[in-house]
C-alpha cells in the first residue's frame, strides 16, 4: 500500500507543525533577541541540553532564565519566553520522559488559550475609540494609545492561535507515542487544532479582516498543511489520526479534480493501515461478542477495509469521469496507485485471485504511464501471491 505524496506539500506544513522553529531561532545564535543577563542562563542551559547532557542542571538555568525574563519585563507570551518553556519539554522528550513532556505541553497551551479566549478575544471584537477635532493634543495621544494596544493584541491573539494550533497537533502525535497510548487524547487534541483552524479562517471570511489581525490561510493552503501533517503522521505510522486529515483536506478542495483522485487514495489507504487494537476495550463495552476480544477485532479490522475498498473504487470513478484539459499526470497516476491499493486490500481481505487481477491491471497502466513506483510496487505484490501459491 502506498500513498501518494506531491513534492512541495511539506512546505505548507508548518501551520500544523509543532513549532521547533522556535528552539532553532531563539537558540541557535540569537541570544541577543534576549537581555544579556537571561541570554546568559539560557547559554549554560543550551550547553547542558546540547552539548553536555546533564537534566538537572539545564532545568537549572532554564528556570533562571525565565525568573529573569520576568524581571526584565518579557512579555509571557512572547516568542522569546515560550521558547525558553518549549526548550524544556524538548528536553523531557529527549531524556525519554514523554509524560513529562505532555504535562509542560498542555500547561504552555492551557496559558496560550486563556490569554486568547480572554484578553485576545476582547481585542477582537473591541470598537477602536474615534478621534474628535475637540480632542486636545494628550487626549488624542491617550486614544491613539488605546487604539494600538488593541491592534497589538489582535495581531497577538492571532500569533497565539496558531501555536496553540500547532501544540494541538503535536499532542496528538505524543499521546499516539506507545509509551503513552491514549487514543482518545490524541485524537481529541488533533481534531482540537483542527476545528479551530477551520474555524478561525470560517470566522475571517465572514466578518472580515480586522486592523491589526495577521494572515491566516486560505482553503487550499490550509488543505495543504492538513494534508502534509497527515503524511507525517503516515510516516510514524499513526494511520488513525492521518485518516481524518486527509478527509479534512478533501472537504476544502471546493471542487472535483485529480487532486480529489489523490485525496481518496490516501483515505483509502490510511483507512487499510489501521490497526483496530487501540478499540479493543471500547469494542468489549459496547457490544460484547461471544467469541471474544479477537473476533471484535477481526469485525473491526473488516469494516475498515470494506470502508477501504470503497474509498479506492471511488477514487478510481471520479479518475474516469476527469476529461482534459483538467486532466492530468495527477489522474494517470492516481489510477495506478487506486488499481494497485485494490489489490492489497483484496489480498488483506483474503481474495488473492481478486487482488492478483488488480496487481496485474496496476502493472500495465503503470508500465503504459512509465510510472517506475508503480510498476515495482505491483510486482512486489505479485510475487507476493506467487509465493503463497497463488
Amino acid at each position: 500500500m502506498f500513498p501518494i505524496v506531491i513534492i512541495g506539500l511539506m512546505i505548507s506544513m508548518s501551520f500544523f507543525g509543532y513549532i521547533n522553529y522556535i528552539y532553532r531561532t531563539y537558540f541557535v545564535g540569537a541570544y541577543h533577541n534576549y537581555p544579556e543577563p537571561v541570554a546568559a542562563k539560557l547559554r549554560r542551559a543550551i550547553y547542558y541540553t546540547n552539548y553536555k547532557l546533564d537534566a538537572k542542571l539545564a532545568i537549572k538555568y532554564y528556570k533562571q532564565a525565565l525568573e529573569l525574563a520576568e524581571e526584565h519585563g518579557m512579555d509571557v507570551f512572547s516568542d522569546e519566553v515560550l521558547g525558553v518553556k518549549i526548550s524544556i519539554e524538548h528536553l523531557m522528550e529527549r531524556l525519554g520522559n514523554q509524560a513529562k513532556a505532555i504535562e509542560i505541553l498542555e500547561i504552555i497551551r492551557a496559558d496560550c488559550l486563556k490569554w486568547v479566549d480572554m484578553q485576545g478575544e476582547e481585542a477582537l471584537r473591541a470598537e477602536e475609540k474615534p478621534f474628535n477635532p475637540a480632542m486636545g493634543g494628550e487626549e488624542r495621544e491617550e486614544v491613539e494609545r488605546a487604539n494600538e494596544l488593541v491592534r497589538f493584541n489582535r495581531g497577538k491573539r492571532t500569533r497565539l492561535l496558531k501555536k496553540v494550533v500547532q501544540f494541538s497537533a503535536k499532542l496528538g502525535e505524543m499521546y499516539a507515542d506507545p509509551k503513552i497510548w491514549d487514543r482518545d487524547a490524541a485524537e481529541e487534541r488533533l481534531m482540537w487544532g483542527v476545528e479551530t483552524g477551520l474555524k478561525e479562517k470560517e470566522r475571517r471570511e465572514k466578518e472580515g479582516l480586522r486592523d491589526g489581525e495577521e494572515g491566516w490561510l486560505s482553503d487550499s493552503e490550509l488543505g495543504a498543511s492538513l494534508e502534509a501533517l497527515a503524511h507525517e503522521f503516515e510516516s510514524k505510522d499513526m494511520h488513525f489520526l492521518a485518516t481524518p486529515l486527509f478527509l479534512h483536506a478533501l472537504a476544502l478542495q471546493g471542487r472535483t479534480d485529480c487532486h480529489t483522485v489523490v485525496l481518496m487514495n490516501n483515505v483509502a489507504m490510511s483507512l487499510s493501515q489501521q490497526n483496530p487494537r487501540s478499540d479493543h476495550s471500547k469494542l468489549i463495552s459496547a457490544s460484547p461478542s461471544p467469541s471474544g476480544p479477537a473476533s471484535d477485532l477481526k469485525i473491526a479490522k473488516e469494516t475498515l477495509l470494506a470502508n477501504a475498498l470503497a474509498w479506492a473504487d471511488r477514487a478510481l470513478s471520479v479518475a474516469a469521469r476527469i476529461q482534459p484539459p483538467e486532466r492530468n499526470e495527477e489522474c494517470d497516476t492516481g489510477c495506478a496507485v487506486a488499481t494497485h491499493n485494490l489489490g492489497e486490500i483484496l489480498e488483506m481481505r483474503g481474495q488473492p485471485q481478486e487482488a492478483k487481477k488488480r496487481y496485474e491491471e496496476a502493472r500495465s497502466l503503470s508500465k503504459a504511464l512509465g510510472f517506475d513506483d508503480g510498476v515495482k510496487q505491483a510486482a512486489t505484490g505479485l510475487r507476493r501471491l506467487k509465493s503463497a501459491g497463488v
